[in-house]
This record gives structure tokens, sequence and C-alpha cells, in this order.
């Protein structure tokens, strides 16, 4: 066999190994689905729970639970609302009360992995049903949110 031949056959098997093993990683990577159907519309102060599982999750990981907002489509973006939980057992299970600050429209419950050394062959996380939902103001918020501008106001004034 010439020099070039023997080159090109060494080439193409390491390429072959190289694929299989990134197959073999990828099918281990832990992945995070998100099963919590809430409904469209969810009040400030009432408690929400918001469920997940995992595969192939190391035994000591945690997760970090996440407010987010989609901003586009085109292309698809999101922005951090506010982390509900951070490095959280990985339980399944969190409950979580919307504040008046998160009042908004497009938001999604986004839990990921916590802590990059426990995931060393990656970690995927899946919205789920990737519905959005509505976080509105309650009775109770909205008279704060009158109590709070009617003290902005006289502040400005005295």
């Amino acid at each position: 066999m010439n020099k070039s031949l023997t080159i090109g056959v060494i080439a193409i098997i390491l390429t072959v190994l190289t694929v299989s093993q990134t197959s073999m990683v990828q099918a281990k990577s832990t992945i995070v689905i998100v099963d919590s159907s809430t409904s469209a519309v969810i009040k400030t102060g009432s408690e929400q729970t918001v469920e997940w599982k995992t595969s192939d999750f190391p035994k000591e990981g945690k997760v970090n639970i996440n407010l987010i907002r989609k901003a586009s489509d085109s292309p698809v973006s999101y922005e951090l609302i506010r982390q509900l939980s951070v490095s959280t057992d990985n339980d399944g299970s969190e409950t979580w009360t919307p504040e008046r600050s998160e009042i908004g429209e497009n938001l999604l419950i986004e839990v990921t992995c916590a802590g990059s050394d426990d995931f060393q062959e990656g970690c995927a996380t899946e919205a789920g049903d990737g519905q959005t939902f509505a976080i509105k103001g309650s009775f109770g918020s909205n008279l704060a949110s009158i109590f709070d501008a009617i003290i902005e106001f006289f502040s400005a004034i005295f």
C-alpha cells in the first residue's frame, strides 16, 4: 500500500471513531424537561408548582429554575426575568409564588442544570410544551401598586 493511501485510510478510521464517540457522548448527556402545564394566566400571590423530569442526571446534580420571557421569534431569543431557584435539589418539583415585579406576558419556566463540573457530558434543556403564560396582578397586588404610587407622588411633592 502506498503512503498516501495508508494515511487516507487512517484518517477515515479516525473520523469514524470520532463521530461514534461524539454520538455516544450526546446520548449520555443530561436532559431536563419541564412538565408543568401552567394555565394561560396566573395571578400574583398564587402559589405555583414547577415540575420537571431528568434523564442521565448525576447523583448529586442540582438545577436552576428561571422565569424567562420570550423576547423575539426571529431569531428566537429569551430574556431572564428572575431566577426562581438556584442550585436546588433535582427532586422534580419546586413551588414559586409570582410577584408584582414579574407581571407580564410571553413567560416560560426554564429548568437548567446547575454547576458545569457535574455535567461533563453536556446538559440539554427542553421547554416541554413551550406554551407561554401571563402573570396578572391580583386585587391585593393592584391595591399595593396604587398605594406605592400615592406614596411616591407625595414623596416627590414634599
